[in-house]
């Protein structure tokens, strides 16, 4: 997955209340997964991070820089949101 598509759907995952956060929910691996959380965290587009052992996500907040960034990258949000859907009604 394109690194910046991926972090835009962490960040939105956030965003939206959806944790805990795993690699497996967004098809990576965990070190890909703990790799650009990180990147994030480093970016400052998100904050207050807790990862566990697995590694799970199951604690962030989005930083003001983090929804600016969602909402200058909407076209990824619609495609995010319609690959999202897609995968919900696969199910």
């Amino acid at each position: 997955m394109n690194k910046n598509k991926l972090q835009y759907a962490i960040l939105k995952e956030i965003d939206e209340g959806n944790l805990p956060l795993n690699a497996d929910i967004f098809g990576i691996n965990d070190i890909e997964f703990v790799n650009n959380v990180n990147s994030l965290m480093a970016k400052k587009l998100i904050a207050n991070v807790k990862i566990d052992f697995i590694p799970s996500l199951y604690a962030a907040e989005i930083t003001i820089d983090g929804e600016n960034y969602l909402k200058e990258t909407s076209t990824w949000g619609k495609i995010y949101n319609t690959a999202k859907e897609i995968r919900d009604w696969i199910k």
